[in-house]
């Protein structure tokens, strides 16, 4: 496999592993990055658990990702571990911490965050405001991060149909 292929797979940045390249180290460390969170994704608007105990609330946590991997038929995906981000809100019911929730598997992931589209149509349990992403490298958030100002401005301006592909905004479709 060529190494723009693979990079395009992986995500990165082809400008940075060119000058990476020339130091295997720093080579490496990108590219263990990227694996890092390969097998993880993010999800968004799951209601906390009100338990006390870290145990408790985590166990409620693989509860409800079991039943959302039913809702999008994906049963068969595997949780390797389950953690909430950032600080707890004064009320969690109003504003819930995103997951990171770590997958047994890259094809697993990619088989979820196919499926997780289907979860805004599910009305009956809850599911509307649930949404799943890829986790992302610090570099890889923060080039996305101008993409995604395009597109809120794009969508302002009555632009419809528009996504993020390939470190682009396009219409989908195209």
């Amino acid at each position: 496999m060529k190494y723009v292929q693979l990079l395009r797979i992986l995500q990165l940045d082809t400008a940075a592993v060119t000058i990476a390249v020339a130091d295997k180290e720093r080579f490496i460390a990108l590219v263990a990055g990227t694996a890092a969170v390969s097998s993880n994704v993010i999800v968004h608007g799951v209601p906390e658990s009100d338990a006390d105990d870290a145990d408790r609330r985590t166990d409620d946590d693989m509860t409800v990702l079991t039943a959302m991997f039913h809702e999008v038929e994906a049963d068969d995906i595997k949780v390797g571990s389950v953690v909430r981000l950032g600080k707890k809100a004064a009320d969690p019911k109003q504003n819930p911490r995103p997951m990171k929730v770590v997958l047994d598997s890259v094809d697993n992931k990619v088989k979820l965050l196919r499926k997780a589209k289907n979860l805004r149509e599910k009305e009956e349990g809850g599911w509307t405001k649930v949404f799943i992403h890829q986790d992302l490298t610090p570099k890889q958030r923060e080039a996305r991060k101008p993409l995604v100002a395009e597109l809120k401005q794009r969508k302002a301006n009555g632009e419809t149909d528009l996504t993020i592909y390939r470190g682009a905004v396009v219409k989908k479709g195209h």
